[in-house]
């Protein structure tokens, strides 16, 4: 029939196969010898490979970002680096790009054993930071050794790793008004119409926000007057701020005040309601009958022995008597007593806080606490004491005299 080929597949016929038997196995047996078949070599079993002399390899890249406040906000997100070397890593370094941004290390300069993973918070700060656009977004970090000098990875490959990182919007500040006050600008007595007035706000920018670095401003309108600060410093997460605005020639009577914060919409705020605040401030038609005067009128002759309900902690305690001898009430007065020459100190009691009016008197009370009370000794003892106004603040007394007093009072053991 012609080829042994049938569509090209060879048909293995009686015939053909005794050839090839001829032709291969037969001069081999006929010289009493085994055929032999060319085999593949075989890799070697249980032989390492070497590790290379330094190898940092990023093995993990965060997912997501948080934020750090502070007055400089900064956006960060953590990276995890392994050496795989044999030789220690003095200094090693990362980097990321996101968002057409460097990332930089914060805690690059650590040295970096044999092993890991070690993990590197890498950031951008400041305005930078707010320029990142919130999402799902790529990142690419690198790892380098800075020291030692001239070190060379061995395993390049591994030193660069890819992710993406979920990044939510920052926060933002939140500026309000926690109080407003009317003084006289140079005796930090009433508001008087013949006198220059001080407004003073007080601002608070909340502690769960950001940083304000943006410049802003405070604002009073008073009986048709209005009056503004320069632009405000930069201002820190959960800090108080007061600021001062001065009005001339306010007319007597009971006046509205209307008192904004950021006044000219600068900061990029979460909310902006709580900016405004409306209070009403007496004028005194003059200053004769301004007069502030606390006095000390009287000294407790003995300690009291007191316990804290929530530490349990022993204290002792005093009362002094103060009187409020002016003419302006007293929002919060306060004093503090000294034990002879045993150098203990008698503070105010916790949050103890005593306001009055003219021509008022009342108790207020000390107390020491602690290892302190072995340190009294029995009998008696000469306690000198000291008393001011706190609120208003900055008000000056016609007559600070009276603002000291000193006693005797017995210690019994």
């Amino acid at each position: 029939m012609g080829s042994p080929m049938i569509d090209r597949v060879p048909v293995w016929t009686p015939r053909v196969l005794a050839a090839v038997v001829a032709l291969t196995v037969a001069p081999f047996m006929a010289a009493g010898q085994a055929p032999q078949i060319p085999r593949p070599p075989r890799a070697p079993i249980g032989v390492p490979v070497k590790p290379f002399e330094y190898d940092l390899a990023i093995v993990r890249v965060d997912s997501t970002l948080r934020w750090q406040g502070g007055l400089e906000e900064a956006a960060i997100f953590d990276v995890a680096i392994v050496s795989n070397g044999l030789r220690d890593v003095q200094q090693p370094d990362v980097q990321c790009t996101m968002a057409g941004k460097t990332f930089r290390a914060l805690n690059a300069g650590r040295a970096m054993k044999r092993g890991g993973p070690y993990q590197f918070a890498v950031q951008v700060k400041g305005r930078e930071a707010f320029d990142i656009t919130p999402g799902r977004l790529p990142v690419e970090c690198t790892a380098s050794i800075v020291q030692p000098r001239g070190a060379r990875d061995g395993n390049p490959a591994n030193d660069s790793a890819s992710g993406f990182v979920t990044v939510d919007p920052p926060p933002r500040p939140d500026l309000s008004i926690q109080s407003v006050a009317f003084r006289d600008c140079d005796t930090r007595g009433p508001a008087a119409a013949a006198r220059t007035v001080c407004a003073e706000v007080t601002s608070l920018n909340d502690h769960k926000g950001s940083g304000i670095v943006t410049p802003w401003t405070v604002a009073c309108e008073v009986a048709g007057k209005r009056g503004a600060t320069p632009a405000v410093t930069p201002m820190d997460k959960g800090s108080l701020l007061t600021s001062s605005i001065r009005f001339e020639g306010l007319p007597a009577g009971e006046q509205q005040a209307d008192c904004v914060v950021d006044a000219d919409r600068q900061v990029d705020e979460t909310n902006e309601a709580n900016n405004r605040r409306v209070e009403k401030v007496l004028v005194l038609a003059g200053t004769e009958d301004v007069r502030y005067d606390l006095a000390i009128v009287g000294i407790g002759t003995t300690l009291a022995d007191a316990r804290d309900e929530t530490t349990k902690q022993p204290y002792v305690v005093l009362e002094v008597r103060l009187k409020n001898l002016g003419t302006q009430p007293i929002l919060q007065a306060a004093a503090r007593c000294d034990l002879g020459a045993t150098g203990i100190v008698f503070v105010p009691l916790g949050e103890w806080s005593w306001s009055c009016q003219p021509g008022e008197e009342g108790p207020f009370k000390v107390q020491t606490w602690g290892r302190r009370l072995a340190q009294i000794p029995s009998g008696t003892h000469e306690m000198s004491c000291a008393a001011g106004i706190v609120q208003p603040a900055s008000v000056v007394e016609t007559n600070v005299d009276n603002n000291v007093m000193t006693g005797m009072v017995v210690v019994k053991r």
